[in-house]
């Protein structure tokens, strides 16, 4: 089943599995999903669940909804979209996406590492989807490799000049903000959205 995740900041809020029927997002602590926030109305949107598609639906024309950016009265929505409600944003993904893949830490010889570096030391990844979702992930290692093979694997690799995220393996569908990744090495900006095949994660850098 599909789950709906609100966030703020980046922190996890509150996540919730949809059923069929009809929900709705706003600050009334009525709402399903509760935004306490003046930016949002007391019912800002109602999003329709049936068994084969999820609609969102825009309540009040003065507090806008945006789906991925856009702007939309009536949106169907499609795993990983990023439903922004004022400050708030909240993730539609559909269940059992992460699956069984693993995240593991593959071992390498330390680095050494200067105080001018320190500021790297604190990235991590927010699982956005899957059995995982709201799953925080320090990255203290010289490299973490998400995924297994056969499934699609990445690293992530840590570096003097921040964090670089690659495909390791051949096949593999690698996106950073919604730009492909082939065979280079991607620096890492805090807020960026990674998606690795269907598996959706956010990287956080303090």
């Amino acid at each position: 089943m599909a789950k709906l995740t609100l966030t703020f900041k980046g922190q996890s809020l509150q996540t919730i599995t949809l059923k069929p029927g009809e929900i709705r997002i706003g600050r009334d602590p009525s709402n399903a999903l509760h935004i306490d926030s003046l930016a949002v109305a007391p019912v800002h949107a109602i999003i329709e669940s049936t068994g084969e598609q999820t609609i969102i639906r825009e309540v009040d024309v003065e507090f806008p909804v945006f789906v991925n950016g856009k702007k939309v009265v009536e949106h169907a929505l499609g795993h990983g979209d990023k439903i922004t409600i004022g400050k708030h944003v909240v993730f539609y993904n559909k269940d059992d996406i992460f699956g069984s893949e693993r995240l593991e830490d593959l071992e390498q010889e330390p680095e050494v590492w200067t105080e001018t570096d320190a500021k790297y030391f604190n990235g991590s990844l927010q699982v956005l989807s899957g059995r995982q979702i709201g799953l925080v992930i320090p990255l203290k290692k010289s490299l973490v490799r998400l995924g297994k093979e056969g499934s699609g694997v990445v690293v992530i690799a840590k570096r003097k000049n921040g964090y670089f995220i690659s495909p390791l393996a051949e096949g593999t569908s690698l996106s950073v903000n919604d730009q492909p990744v082939k065979d280079e090495a991607v620096l890492l900006n805090d807020g960026d959205l990674i998606k690795v095949n269907e598996s959706l994660m956010q990287f956080f850098q303090e």
